[in-house]
């Protein structure tokens, strides 16, 4: 068998460690290996290029359709396709758990996910409709379906005295737009780069409280 022929690789881990990147990579190589390649992303991260999955760098792309839930990315997917991209999995709602099973002996699903959210605990799979509520699944029951599953990780940027720390970072700290770190009963998701995220270590991450 072939790399692209069947599976569900994930790449999961905490921002800026490179998930998207490498994800593209892969598509392109399928692409290249003469495999039909679709892509999917969430339609409200409108951080850069609408139709394209685009890396933090904002230099590497890949087109992709853009959907507001998962029912929708069912509708839309071609069930001739030999690979499958689904950018920012904790973006969409459980009805992924289900798709990812029935598919993943068939076809090469490739995804991203988020592993922690900025609470520090495990990325909550949306409820059906992107309620602001968490369900009872997590990006770990997208872990359990997936082989291989690839960390990528970032590097703490935490500064003290003009010393990065430079530890694995495993945690996104969020940032309010006045500079404090959100609260616990903030918004679960907010859309951001580096002006809203910082890569911690679990030395520097300040966790909210209840």
């Amino acid at each position: 068998m072939g790399e692209f022929d069947s599976g569900f690789t994930l790449y999961v881990g905490n921002m800026f460690g490179g998930k998207t990147a490498q994800m593209i990579v892969d598509l392109q190589g399928a692409q290249i290996a003469g495999k039909k390649v679709q892509a999917f992303k969430i339609n409200w991260d409108n951080r850069y290029e609408e139709g394209y999955i685009t890396a933090n760098n904002g230099q590497l792309k890949f087109p992709a359709l853009s959907v507001p839930n998962f029912g929708i990315l069912e509708k839309k997917f071609f069930e001739d396709v030999d690979v499958l991209g689904i950018d920012e999995f904790q973006f969409f709602d459980w009805r992924s758990i289900d798709f990812i099973k029935n598919l993943k002996g068939k076809i090469k699903i490739i995804g991203t996910a988020l592993q922690y959210n900025y609470r520090g605990e495990p990325f909550a799979l949306r409820e059906i409709g992107n309620k602001e509520i968490d369900s009872k699944y997590f990006i770990g029951n997208l872990m359990e379906l997936a082989y291989p599953i690839i960390h990528k990780l970032p590097v703490c940027t935490h500064n003290k005295n003009g010393e990065i720390c430079g530890k694995i970072a495993l945690y996104p700290q969020r940032l309010n737009s006045d500079g404090s770190f959100s609260k616990y009963e903030d918004s679960t998701i907010v859309v951001g780069g580096v002006n809203k995220y910082l890569p911690r270590c679990e030395v520097h991450f300040i966790q909210p409280q209840r």
